[in-house]
């Protein structure tokens, strides 16, 4: 079974509001809801650990009761980086594999969190190509990187707890800070990673012209299917 290890701690700040933007409202719910609902739904996950500030829990409780989010919900503390958070919420999951998904991508499907568990390896990211040109510098060009061989990783994540768990271990012993548990994991272990093919829809909400292409998506895509 799996361990959704939900990071729901960013405050948002490039979105200039008065809230983290994982609590803001797209199409009647707040953000994070819209993914939390899916993953409810799967029966290949048996509990969720969900990564706050401390002053969101009570909030978080009521909205998941609000909107009847039957998975036994423990929480985690928030850390100073996003991998501190996951580090935290790793340390008190019981089972073998975790899923790791972030409350600013609400446009994960069902069937994409079904691949994902279905799939036999340990360790699984899904990525999309890179479609433009991607440049090397400073002040000026130095290298034209080569984007057939470039990805953009997405979240959900597949991994072994125990696996993570000791890579986390060993960047912490190495004063190493990543933005990716997938980065992660390769620099510091031999496991192999497996990607899959990734959405275009599946954006993750970072900015305000963010918040414009979700209404769309959420119309054009989702209220749809």
């Amino acid at each position: 079974m799996n361990t959704l290890l939900f990071l729901s701690g960013g405050k948002g700040l490039r979105t200039n509001k008065n809230i983290p933007k994982q609590y803001i409202s797209i199409a009647g719910k707040p953000m994070f809801i819209h993914s939390l609902e899916k993953f409810d739904r799967i029966e290949g996950i048996s509990e969720i650990v969900i990564v706050c500030e401390k002053n969101y829990i009570e909030y978080i409780r009521n909205i998941c009761k609000q909107f009847n989010i039957k998975k036994k919900i423990f929480f985690a503390d928030a850390g100073n980086t996003r991998q501190q958070s996951v580090y935290n919420g790793l340390k008190i999951i019981r089972t073998p594999s975790v899923i790791i998904h972030e409350a600013a991508r609400p446009f994960i499907t069902i069937e994409e969190i079904e691949n994902l568990i279905s799939i036999e390896e340990a360790n699984v990211v899904f990525a999309i190509k890179i479609p433009f040109t991607v440049l090397k510098g400073g002040e000026f060009i130095e290298q034209i990187l080569n984007r057939d061989e470039l990805f953009n990783i997405q979240l959900p994540q597949k991994f072994s707890v125990e696996n993570l768990l000791q890579a986390h271990e060993i960047a912490i012993l190495r004063e190493q800070e990543f933005t990716d548990d997938s980065s992660l994991l390769f620099n510091n272990s031999s496991m192999k990673i497996k990607i899959i093919e990734g959405s275009s829809f599946n954006i993750k909400i970072t900015n305000e012209v963010d918040f414009i292409l979700a209404d769309e998506i959420h119309r054009e895509y989702f209220s749809r299917r």
